[in-house]
């Protein structure tokens, strides 16, 4: 049976994101959005706000009860509380907005860490962190329903060669501040940012389109955006009918056996053992914190492993750990003797014989 079959249009609902700096006008924009599509489709439910900054509590009066259109609301920051809004939201209304998301990916790894014990995240967290967080966006996309995302900005940086030939590090541009694939999930994504009126000389908001999937806005920047700023993308949706989003059903497990996760962990085992045994066979032979220890430590880790970041040593296969802790202990074998040689000499009396 073949996996193909023609082509027809099953996007029926709103999958928007937002993001902005702060007083950007994103929350407004955002609402009026929601009080738009209510209207067009003609909805009597109730739209439904997913808020982590208090923020539905100002559109409400200003917008909502005006054009008379309920809302409810939730106040919460919590990874587990989003899941059970979108489901909630999905059974009760045609609408959701959930603002702010960054609160709650931020909110996702503090849970996280504090669960484990630990401060920082390493390589291997994400692999825990991110599928967690691909539940949400799998919701996202497949729920039947508008559903109107909004962040934070985040700046993206990366380290360019200047004309002397040093790296320096500069801002490259900027995205939602959430797990970094998020922006890819919307099919209309819109920067808000707040600009001068050269009329009045106030500050005004502005939406630019960066990613409009239909092409009917995409590109373009818009002052004071309203509902209509987005009605050529919106009236491109099979408003109305079938929604088909991601089939999660269809996977790729039956070519693993259960025996590849086993072995995975096995060699993240071994990982944590050698690498834990190069720190304290390290600490014991320099157990100082001198510019000359340290040096000597960070010089025995090149000389094993090609470099002295801790986090690339971490990765490397358990075999490659065990033949460098063997060459970091033979060095350290050949050191100490010199140093004793040294001491020895030291303290031979002088004018004694040779």
């Amino acid at each position: 049976m073949s996996l193909f079959k023609e082509a027809s249009q099953q996007q029926s609902y709103l999958k928007s994101g937002f993001y902005s700096e702060a007083g950007a006008g994103k929350t407004w924009t955002m609402s009026l959005l929601a009080i738009g599509l209510h209207k067009l489709i003609k909805s009597t439910k109730p739209v439904y706000f997913f808020d982590t900054e208090a923020g539905s509590d100002y559109v409400l009066e200003t917008l909502f009860k005006p054009a008379g259109v309920k809302l409810f609301s939730v106040k919460s920051r919590s990874f587990e509380d989003l899941m059970t809004a979108v489901e909630e939201a999905e059974a009760n209304s045609d609408v959701l907005i959930a603002e702010s998301v960054t609160h709650v990916w931020d909110e996702l790894q503090s849970a996280y860490r504090k669960k484990n014990g630990i401060t920082k995240l390493e390589f291997q967290d994400w692999a825990i962190l991110k599928p967690e967080w691909n539940r949400f966006t799998t919701r996202y996309l497949n729920a039947k329903m508008h559903i109107i995302i909004g962040g934070r900005s985040k700046d993206d940086y990366e380290y360019v060669a200047g004309r002397d030939g040093k790296k320096e590090l500069i801002v490259t541009g900027n995205r939602m501040a959430t797990e970094k694939n998020m922006s890819y999930e919307p099919s209309l994504l819109v920067e808000m940012e707040k600009v001068i009126d050269q009329k009045t000389g106030f500050w005004i908001p502005r939406a630019w389109i960066l990613k409009d999937r239909f092409g009917k806005i995409d590109g373009k920047a818009f002052d004071k955006p309203t509902f209509e700023t987005f009605l050529p993308h919106i009236q491109m949706l099979n408003l109305g009918g079938v929604h088909v989003g991601v089939d999660m059903s269809r996977n790729s497990e039956g070519l693993f056996s259960s025996d590849d996760g086993k072995a995975v962990a096995e060699i993240r085992k071994k990982q944590a053992v050698w690498t834990e045994e190069i720190e304290s066979t390290l600490t014991a032979a320099y157990p100082g914190r001198s510019s000359e220890e340290t040096k000597k430590k960070l010089d025995l880790l090149k000389m094993a492993f090609g470099g002295y970041a801790w986090a690339m040593i971490k990765e490397m296969q358990p075999e490659v750990l065990q033949a460098g802790l063997l060459k970091i202990r033979e060095a350290i074998t050949v050191d100490l003797a010199a140093l004793a040689a040294n001491g020895a000499k030291e303290k031979e009396p002088k004018g004694a014989k040779k």
